[in-house]
């Protein structure tokens, strides 16, 4: 299963046809990696979309800094004057409570109306959750993403800071409990080994 929010991204892309690509690199000298343009990890071209597809990939909880960041770029501007498109995909664990947690991907298409405006732009645009598990896309309509209409306005979900609502403070206390009892049962298991070894 891939591990980064970059490798997730660039599954779920194929997953949906595309022909794509990590074009971030990493700079030894500074130790540290740089993205396309400043803000894209990964680009994808469609058969069916004009343009090229420009995403930037990270977690759930950056995604507003992310966001604020990539729309003052000049260089985005010109990215999607040009015809192209860009998208920010914003990764988490997710699910019901006591059910297994799978990776829930927010995308959010970013267009020149939110330039203009810092990133608070009401106006068109799609939201989706890409639901995946590690053995791939969950079954859901439009292959494995969910998809609805959003108002992309100045919400404390999409342009603050902003505190976690409810379900996701709850979602990521499951998380963490059930990462706590694998770890609980590993050691339980090497202690058991131990204990025989030493009988021997």
């Amino acid at each position: 299963m891939a591990s980064s929010p970059t490798q997730r991204t660039l599954k779920l892309l194929r997953d949906e046809g595309y022909t794509a690509e990590v074009v971030e690199k990493w700079i030894p000298q500074a130790r540290r990696r740089k993205d396309l343009f400043n803000c894209i990890d990964v680009v994808g071209i469609h058969p069916d979309h004009n343009g090229v597809l420009g995403v930037q990939a990270t977690t759930a909880s950056n995604l507003s800094k992310r966001k604020q960041k990539s729309v003052a770029l000049d260089s985005l501007k010109v990215w999607l004057t040009a015809n192209n498109r860009f998208e920010l995909h914003g990764w988490r664990k997710g699910g019901p409570r006591g059910k297994r947690k799978v990776w829930v991907c927010n995308r959010q298409e970013i267009d020149e109306s939110h330039l203009h405006s810092g990133g608070c732009a009401a106006g068109s645009g799609v939201t989706a959750d890409a639901v995946h598990t590690e053995e791939g896309p969950d079954p859901a309509p439009h292959g494995g993403v969910r998809v609805g209409s959003f108002d992309q306005g100045c919400s404390e979900e999409t342009c603050a800071e902003g505190i976690p609502d409810r379900a996701e403070r709850d979602n990521d206390r499951d998380t963490s409990r059930e990462e706590g009892e694998a770890l609980r049962g590993r050691a339980s298991i090497r202690k058991t080994s131990t204990r025989n070894g030493e009988r021997q």
